[in-house]
């Protein structure tokens, strides 16, 4: 089992990134996933195994000031989709966790820990109101690495609290 967790979040309008600023989101979110799937493939080629990688919710809809990020986390899809049917007969399971607004460093770093902030972003958890817990994200990249769900591969599997299903 492999699990490809990488990510940093750059929040600018398109015109006013960089070109460092974009190739480092890039290179963060992207090319690191790529570079570790290539050269985990070739060890599970001999046994089999499963990969999941990390991406957001912003593989489905994403707001205003996310382009760099948004073009990333949504290429970690393709990506896996792409790694699904290249190696699935071969007995690797390709997927991507999805996880939206997550109680972690980073999510504490952006909002400086101001009240205000973490507020307005539980408020975008339309349906269940709170912010997930890296634990609870946890469970849910062990469920799709697990052989619980063994005919499930080249998904991204939402985990967000209803958060799309208000948009």
């Amino acid at each position: 089992m492999a699990f490809n967790n990488a990510g940093d979040v750059l929040s600018k309008s398109l015109h006013e990134i960089t070109v460092e600023e974009w190739d480092w989101v890039q290179n963060t979110n992207l090319r690191g996933v790529f570079l570790a799937m290539k050269y985990q493939i070739p060890h599970m080629l001999k046994r089999g195994g499963n990969i999941v990688i990390t991406a957001s919710q912003h593989t489905v809809a994403t707001r205003p000031g996310f382009a760099a990020y948004t073009s990333a986390k949504r290429a970690l899809l393709g990506l896996a989709q792409a790694a699904a049917l290249d190696y699935g007969q071969q007995g690797i399971r390709v997927n991507v966790l999805s996880p939206g607004i997550t109680d972690t460093p980073l999510f504490q770093q952006t909002t400086g820990g101001s009240k205000e902030k973490i507020e307005a972003a539980r408020q975008l958890v339309d349906a269940l109101k709170r912010i997930a817990t890296a634990e609870e994200i946890a469970e849910a990249a062990l469920f799709l690495a697990s052989n619980d769900c063994p005919y499930i591969t080249g998904v991204s599997l939402l985990a967000d609290g209803g958060m799309m299903s208000g948009l």
